[in-house]
Parts: C-alpha cells; structure tokens; sequence
C-alpha cells in the first residue's frame, strides 16, 4: 500500500475508536466539561489527561506527512498578566495636550476553555505614572508651552484566573447556583416541561411560565395567565399558583401534596390578592400548568 494512504487508513481508524461513532454523528460539547479543560496546562497533560488512545495520537500529532518533523502545537494563551495598552484620560481643555497619550501596564488577558468563564484579576496592586501636560498657545502655534507634569495612578493585574461569568450572587430568590455549570438554575426548574402551548415560554430568570402576548382586556373581563385569554370577570373561576414561600392566608386552603414550601396566591380575580378566600365547593388540580381551581368560592369582606 502507498505509505501516505497507509498513513490516512490509520489516522482515520484511531479517529474512529475514539469516537466510537460514524465520522457524520455530531454530539455538542456540555459546558460543564469544557469548564473541566481549564486545569490544562500543556499539550502533555491535554493528551494524557482528556484524550483517548493518546499514544496513538500523539504518534501522529508530532510528525510530519513526509515523516519529518511537524509544525510546532500551538503554546495556549492562558488567562495570564500580560502588558495591555491602558489609554490616558483625555483633558477637558480642549487646549492642553497630555503626553502620552497611552501606555502599557499588567492587566489579565488570554482565552478560557468555555464561553461561560472570563479571565478576571484575583489579585491587584496601584502603580504611579507621570504624565507631561502641555498648553497649545494660540492658532498657528508650532510650539506648545510646557504646563507640568501630573500624576495618574493605574490599576495593575497581579494574579489572574478564569472564573464564572455568572456568579452566585447573580441569583434571584426563585433560582439556585449550579457551580460546576457557572449558571443560576430555576428551583422549579421541572415546571418548564409543562409549558409548552404556541403562546407561552418559560421564563428562566423569573422561573415562570408567561404569555407571549398580553393584550389590554376590556371592562369585565381579566387576563387569564393560564389559558393566555381575556376572561369574563363573571365566569372565570378563582385559580391558586404555587408560589416559593409561605403564604398565611391562602396556604391553609389546600392540603400540602408533599412538596417543599408548598403555598399557593390568587393568580386573578375580582377581590384583591391578598384578601382571605372563605369557603368554595370544588378545587381541581390542573395537571398542565400545576394551579388548583376554585369555584363558588365565598370572599369574606
């Protein structure tokens, strides 16, 4: 056989154990694992860490196609302190000249393994600069007139690493952090599934399932955030939504179903949210959107 095409024939066969599938089966790479390859350091630790058959590869990897040496692997711009141009506040007098204009100092730079990191500074330190401030006399001047020297001072990076762009204080009261995803996640996160008529989306900031269009109802009637619809005041029933937290008034209401903090709200009705609900006749659970319905219910004043 031509030693090229041996060669191929063989590349193409590791490629194939490792992936264990036909070359045309695409699979995404989670998040999760990418954040994983922030900890490599090397082409070394890259192989014997995260790639299979890595012997295979590698054999590959540093030579050439003539069976020489191959082009050098790239070096990883890592998330390091490296000199970055730090431009100089321009003067209000549009007659004065700062010089420079610029210069360069330590600040964090280089790439990390996942879209959900950035290279920020962990450490920090203040340097001092002088700046040569200088007057531009009258129109036509070719000489400018020294007015002295200020000083500036600059953030400098020390320290870097890539960490999470979402972090847990970004988290609202409905959410949970997920460290090892970098990501807030909804507490009902379970309740998406359940959204999924034409005219509703899940929300993952507020953990909701919304609308995707609200119009103005007219006189009588109220937005029903269940069905999506204006409603008639007049036939509409009352409908409870779970809500995080508890709820004194509505809470007692209903039996708990086993959940944590389980409590329920008045989604719409004639009387005001946080009024007590007396007695009602019937209560069915809707399944789909996970709200009790109340009929002939009785508002004490």
């Amino acid at each position: 056989m031509i030693p090229w095409l041996t060669k191929f024939v063989l590349i193409v066969a590791s490629v194939l154990a490792v992936q264990g599938s036909p070359l045309n089966r695409r699979t995404e790479v989670p998040e999760d694992f990418l954040i994983k390859l922030e900890s490599v350091q090397n082409i070394s630790q890259f192989l014997n860490s995260w790639i299979d058959q890595a012997a295979v590869q590698r054999a590959y990897l540093f030579q050439g196609d003539d069976g020489g040496p191959a082009v050098e692997v790239a070096h990883p711009a890592g998330c390091v302190p490296e000199m970055q141009i730090v431009e100089f506040e321009r003067p209000y007098d549009p007659s004065l000249v700062i010089w420079p204009v610029c210069t360069r100092v330590r600040r964090c730079g280089g790439c990390c393994s996942s879209k959900l990191l950035h290279c920020v500074a962990t450490r920090t330190s203040t340097i001092t600069v002088k700046v040569i401030k200088a007057r531009y006399p009258h129109p036509g001047a070719e000489m400018l007139e020294l007015e002295g020297y200020e000083t500036v001072r600059l953030e400098q990076h020390d320290r870097c690493a890539c960490k999470c762009r979402q972090e847990e204080r970004d988290c609202t009261a409905e959410q949970r952090y997920q460290p090892g995803q970098c990501r807030c996640v909804c507490r009902n996160h379970h309740e998406a599934a359940h959204c999924k008529q034409p005219d509703q989306f899940w929300d993952a900031k507020d953990c909701a399932c919304k609308c995707r269009h609200q119009p103005d109802c007219s006189t009588g009637s109220a937005f029903n955030n269940s069905s999506c619809k204006c409603e008639s005041l007049n036939h509409s029933p009352l409908i409870l939504e779970r809500v995080p937290g508890p709820a004194p008034h509505l809470s007692t209401l209903l039996r708990d179903d086993g959940g944590e903090n389980d409590a329920y709200r008045l989604r719409y009705s004639e009387v005001d949210p946080d009024s007590r609900v007396g007695p009602f006749e019937l209560a069915h659970y809707n399944q789909d959107d996970r709200t009790y319905v109340l009929e002939n219910v009785t508002t004490p004043q």
